[in-house]
This record gives structure tokens, C-alpha cells and sequence, in this order.
């Protein structure tokens, strides 16, 4: 494990036990987090650019969303779209604290429906994890802009 995956890690973790589930806990894994129905991206600008990527499966979104808001009916899209847009947020912003600044964040960009795929142009994967939580498994992908790196 890299010192980012075990960053990241813990990150999760943290935000996990503060804003999803007070005893809960992000551990990593080799699962697969299957159809990946939820993608958000956040975006870091300034002295490193690049950004996080989370990605998830509906069920696991679902969830996620309705533990985050407190509900416990079907949650709209539009919740879904707020809560997983958070928690990217809160991911994005204590990840940027560990890399060169200053800098800034992008504001959440969410794609929810079956087959969307989701990618940052012109960049590199830096750190891919795959996290098991109370709610089901997801992905955090940290990748860094190239495009004005010399080939």
C-alpha cells in the first residue's frame, strides 16, 4: 500500500465515522464495486492540478444517501447527486491539504444511469483505492493533470 492509498484510507475513514455512521469504518479492498452507476469528479487547481474521482454503485449511493441525509425513504436523484457530490468534497478537500499549494477546488461534477463512464483528459492515475464501507464498496481515484508536461 502507498502512503497515498493509506492517506486516503483514512481519510475515508474519518468522514465516514464523523458525517455516515459514528462506529462506522472504511476499510481497503479487492472487491469490485460492480456497475458503476455514480461518478463524481472534484477538481484541484493551482500549484498541483488533477482530481478526485469517486465512483460507486447505485445500491451503495443509495444508501450512502440515505444514512448522509438521515432518511429512510427512496432518496431523489437529486439527493443522491447532493450527497455523493459532499462526500467527494470533503475527500477532495482533505487530500488537497496533503499536496503542493495553494490550490483549489472545483465545485462537484455528478453523472448518475447505467454504462456512464467518467475521466479526466490529459491526466495520470496517481492512486486508485477501493474502499469497503457500512454501505457498500467504492472507488477513490486520485489522478494528476499532464498536459503541460514535457513527453
Amino acid at each position: 500500500m502507498t502512503v497515498m492509498e493509506r492517506e486516503i484510507t483514512d481519510i475515508a475513514s474519518a468522514i465516514w465515522s464523523t458525517m455516515i455512521e459514528p462506529a462506522g469504518s472504511v476499510t481497503r479492498t479487492d472487491d469490485l464495486i460492480g456497475p458503476t452507476t455514480v461518478n463524481c469528479a472534484v477538481h484541484i487547481g493551482g500549484v498541483w492540478r488533477g482530481a478526485v474521482l469517486f465512483r460507486c454503485g447505485e445500491s451503495t449511493a443509495t444508501d450512502l444517501t440515505r444514512a448522509l441525509l438521515g432518511a429512510h425513504g427512496e432518496p431523489t436523484a437529486a439527493d443522491v447527486c447532493d450527497a455523493v457530490g459532499e462526500l467527494t468534497n470533503m475527500l477532495a478537500g482533505n487530500i488537497k491539504a496533503l499536496l503542493p499549494g495553494p490550490s483549489t477546488l472545483s465545485l462537484p461534477a455528478v453523472a448518475l444511469g447505467a454504462n456512464n463512464s467518467f475521466g479526466v483528459p490529459g491526466s495520470r492515475e496517481v492512486d486508485d483505492v477501493s474502499l469497503l464501507s457500512s454501505v457498500g464498496v467504492f472507488r477513490v481515484t486520485l489522478v494528476q493533470d499532464t498536459s503541460d508536461v514535457a513527453p
